[in-house]
């Protein structure tokens, strides 16, 4: 088991006593922001996105299932704990300055609304609202009760604030050089395992 910084393992005893998804609104709005979480259904509820006049979606692992024509930004990543998020933050956090400046009233879902999503909109408030990684959590957590992001996402988060709230990959910290190496080893063994999938089968028939 891998040692977990204090703000992480706070966070992660915290999300144990987190109420279920059951019984919640398929999206929540983020404090004042034109900013809403969500689940898939949020999406491909048409009354919902007219209600809140919503034009512009961030989509994380799901493909693009909006009910109405949106500018949509597809994210294609597994909520798995060895996923790397982080590298998706600059276009992510861009996308939503964009639109939320305008202001255009912006959903961020993934499947359940609960991490994928929920961490994009956490690393949205460290930099713009220049927040902690606890306070901003703290902030998505009021609005939606039953987030949960998982290990790996928070461990990216608590890098993030490291990182001073910068997500440049080239960045000059050494919590930006962290970042390439996880980036390089899940490279390396994405590369391993296409290379495993790619040798062909020793055929024991003669002629």
């Amino acid at each position: 088991m891998r040692d977990e910084s204090a703000i992480v393992g706070q966070l992660l005893r915290r999300q144990q006593q987190h109420p279920l998804l059951e019984g919640f609104p398929t999206a929540a709005r983020i404090g004042d922001l034109p900013l809403f979480l969500g689940e898939a259904g949020a999406a491909q509820d048409l009354a919902f996105l007219e209600t809140n006049a919503i034009k512009a979606v961030v989509a994380l692992g799901t493909g693009d299932i909006t009910a109405k024509p949106c500018e949509v930004l597809l994210i294609d990543i597994l909520d798995m704990e060895d996923e790397l998020l982080l590298p998706h933050f600059s276009e992510c956090l861009e996308f939503l300055d964009q639109h939320l400046n305008a202001p255009v009233a912006t959903l961020v879902h993934c499947v359940y609304g609960q991490s994928r999503s929920a961490a994009i909109c956490v690393a949205y408030l460290m930099q713009k609202r220049n927040l902690t990684l606890l306070e901003a959590y703290d902030v998505v957590q009021r609005a939606r009760p039953c987030i949960f992001i998982n290990p790996g996402f928070l461990r990216q988060l608590e890098l993030f604030e490291r990182m001073r709230n910068d997500p440049d990959v080239m960045g000059i910290t050494s919590a930006h050089a962290e970042l390439r190496t996880m980036m390089a080893r899940q490279q390396r063994i994405k590369t391993g395992t296409a290379n495993l999938i790619a040798v062909p089968q020793l055929s024991t028939s003669r002629p």
